[in-house]
């Protein structure tokens, strides 16, 4: 979130042509919201284009980013739920952490 946060702030320099210390700072910006570099100046020109291209690129890179945030949830809940590698009971199926574990939940059956 805080990347898109600096995103919008740099677009927003550019749009509002304020001075910028560092092209280097818009240009990743740019590629992210694609933006494609050889049509900047004609895209600076026309507002209205620049102004909806900017938004479309700003809007797709936020649904990116949610997109990314949803997936490395999914991945840390994966790995969360995942069933447990041990020895299994052959009578209850019970998963056992060891082989020293299962020998002592077998004594529950005898």
């Amino acid at each position: 979130m805080a990347d898109l946060t600096r995103t919008s702030k740099v677009i927003d320099l550019v749009v509002n042509r304020k001075p910028m210390c560092d092209f280097l700072l818009v240009e990743p910006v740019l590629k992210k919201c694609n933006v494609p570099e050889s049509q900047l100046e004609a895209l600076a020109e026309d507002r209205v284009l620049w102004s909806l291209t900017c938004a479309t690129g700003l809007k797709n890179l936020a649904v990116a980013a949610e997109q990314a945030a949803c997936d490395r949830r999914a991945r840390r809940h994966a790995a969360a739920t995942a069933t447990p590698a041990g020895p299994a009971c052959p009578r209850c199926g019970r998963i056992c952490g060891s082989d020293f574990g299962l020998r002592s939940h077998l004594r529950v059956h005898e």
